[in-house]
């Protein structure tokens, strides 16, 4: 028997550390129940770090760079008894400070499963459900590296090009449901996770959030194309 819940519920990647923890905080004080993931064991410190907030908060540590992690996952979130509210996907690698042609091969494979393959086949399924039920918000991190060269960063920028465009295609497919979807790109790293993930976190619920809105360009770029 399926137990009874009641409450919004989303699902955090990336969540043990950095942008992730800190979206997945602003969810819990604003009472969601939480499914937190990453791929390290700190991801189960944090959901006790967020069931202070008085939610609900399960995590599960699996390597989304990995097909059968991320069928893992969804396979998780198909046992909820309640439909997903919010989906937001924080798992991302960077490799850096050196020529493509010198980097690992499959270092550089891995980090194009982790940070492009696992956002397509995760959002295929979920996206899939929420258009089913009727509604649903799904939030990518990107960041400023789509929109530019990356050279000695080439793989990653590339990626991150790729989350940003992916994000715009799948909102224009969806503009006329009650779905939402989002692109939030970090500007500089100074900038701390928390401000990045409250800003993060408010524009993703504003329904009222306009095509191409820059909330502050000190801070983050937040796009909806």
């Amino acid at each position: 028997m399926k137990r009874q819940v009641t409450g919004q519920w989303a699902v955090i990647t990336g969540a043990s550390n950095g942008i992730g923890f800190e979206l997945a905080k602003q969810f819990a004080m604003n009472g969601f129940d939480l499914l937190v993931v990453a791929d390290d064991p700190g991801v189960a410190e944090a959901a006790r770090v967020f069931s202070k907030y008085g939610v609900e908060v399960e995590s599960l540590q699996v390597d989304l760079a990995e097909h059968g992690g991320v069928e893992k996952l969804y396979r998780r979130i198909q046992q909820e008894p309640r439909s997903l509210d919010v989906l937001t996907m924080n798992t991302g690698l960077g490799i850096s400070g050196a020529p493509f042609n010198s980097t690992d091969l499959d270092k550089d494979l891995n980090l194009i499963s982790l940070n492009i393959m696992s956002v397509v086949h995760l959002t295929k399924y979920v996206l899939k459900d929420m258009l089913e039920v009727g509604h649903g918000r799904i939030l990518f991190t990107s960041g400023l590296a789509d929109f530019m060269p990356g050279p000695f960063d080439s793989v990653y920028a590339a990626s991150k090009a790729f989350v940003q465009s992916f994000a715009n295609g799948l909102r224009q497919e969806t503009k006329d449901k009650d779905i939402t979807i989002k692109c939030l790109q970090p500007e500089s790293k100074k900038v701390h996770p928390a401000e990045v993930a409250r800003i993060g976190f408010e524009n993703l619920m504003d329904k009222n959030n306009v095509v191409g809105n820059i909330i502050n360009k000190q801070v983050t770029h937040y796009l909806s194309l």
